[in-house]
């Protein structure tokens, strides 16, 4: 399934349209490492991956998002999902 298929890298490029700052990133995508979950976390009903951003070592965001990026979301310093789109 097309779910299986979904790496970092792929999540990067659906996420690319994103400006860092939109996604309360320190830095761009491509400055930072990126892991993406094995498993899908449900935020608001839907199904999302999450994409795990480091920045210099340490992490630096959490950025969920459905399969087509249709709607994408991060989770904020008090742990609040904030959309993006």
């Amino acid at each position: 399934t097309l779910s299986d298929a979904m790496t970092a890298d792929a999540a990067a490029e659906l996420l690319k349209q994103f400006s860092y700052t939109s996604l309360g990133l320190p830095a761009p995508l491509d400055e930072c490492s990126l892991m993406l979950d094995n498993w899908k976390t449900v935020v608001y009903g839907e199904e999302c991956h999450c994409l795990n951003v480091f920045y210099n070592g340490t992490l630096a965001g959490n950025i969920y998002f459905t399969e087509d990026a249709g709607k994408v979301y991060y989770l904020d310093e008090f742990g609040e999902f904030v959309a993006v789109r």
